[in-house]
C-alpha cells in the first residue's frame, strides 16, 4: 500500500507540472503589413489553449541580435496582449503594465538555428538580471519545458502564451514549432508567473547589447 500511495503522489506531481499536451497550433496569426527581416509582423492572433480561445493584439516587435564580433540576427520577437489600451509602451512602464493584462504572448521567429541549451542559457541570464531565482519553482518548470522543447530552427517559431486564472494562479503554454509534430505544453504556475517570464524581454536587461536594443525596439 505504501508503494502504491507513493506512485499516486508521483503521478499527481507530474500532472500538476504538465497539465496537458495538445497538437493544435497555439497561435493563429492575423497578418499585418509590416515585415522585419523577412518575418511578417501580425496585427494580432487568436490563442487556443485547453479548448478555450483568446484574442490578442500585437503591441511591439523587434529584432534580437547577438553581438560577437559583429551583429548576428537571432530572432524577431512579437509581443501580444489581451487589452492593448492598458499596455504602457515605454521601456520603464511596459513590464509593470502587464499586471493589467489577462493574457500575454510572445512569439520568437528564429532567423538561424539555435540549440535548446543556448536558448535556455539566454533566458536564464535575463532572469538572473531581474533577480528571478533559478530555484524558483515556476522557473524550474519553465526551464524544463524549454530544454525538453528542443532546438530552435531557422524560420520556425517559439511561442509562449500566459493567462491569469480566477483562483490567482497563472497558466503558461509553450510551443516550439521547430520540432516535427510539435505539441503545446501547458504548465500551471503561481501569481506573477507572467511578470517573471516577460522580464526576460521587458525587464532589467543584462549587458547584452542585442537584448538592450530589442527592448528599446519593443517599446517604440
Amino acid at each position: 500500500k505504501g508503494d502504491n500511495l507513493k506512485s499516486v503522489k508521483y503521478l499527481m506531481l507530474v500532472f500538476s507540472f504538465v497539465s496537458s499536451v495538445a497538437f493544435a497550433d497555439l497561435l493563429t496569426l492575423k497578418a499585418g503589413a509590416v515585415v522585419k527581416s523577412g518575418v511578417n509582423i501580425a496585427t494580432g492572433a487568436t490563442a487556443s489553449v485547453n479548448g478555450k480561445t483568446y484574442e490578442l493584439t500585437t503591441v511591439g516587435s523587434g529584432l534580437r541580435n547577438k553581438v560577437v564580433v559583429f551583429n548576428i540576427p537571432v530572432y524577431i520577437a512579437q509581443v501580444m496582449v489581451s487589452d492593448p489600451a492598458r499596455y504602457v509602451k515605454t521601456a520603464d512602464g511596459a513590464l509593470s503594465s502587464l499586471d493589467n493584462q489577462k493574457q500575454v504572448a510572445i512569439r520568437l521567429t528564429f532567423l538561424r538555428d539555435v540549440p535548446a541549451a543556448t536558448v535556455s542559457t539566454s533566458f536564464q541570464d535575463a532572469l538572473d538580471a531581474n533577480k528571478v531565482a533559478a530555484k524558483d519553482g515556476d522557473m524550474v518548470n519553465f526551464m524544463t519545458v524549454v530544454n525538453k522543447g528542443g532546438d530552435a530552427k531557422n524560420t520556425a517559431s517559439l511561442t509562449i502564451f500566459l493567462t491569469k486564472n480566477d483562483d490567482g494562479t497563472e497558466t503558461l503554454a509553450y510551443e516550439n514549432a521547430s520540432t516535427s509534430g510539435a505539441a503545446t505544453t501547458v504548465i500551471q504556475g503561481s501569481k506573477d508567473l507572467t511578470h517573471k517570464i516577460m522580464s526576460i524581454w521587458l525587464g532589467t536587461v543584462s549587458e547584452d547589447s542585442g537584448l538592450v536594443a530589442l527592448k528599446t525596439e519593443l517599446s517604440k
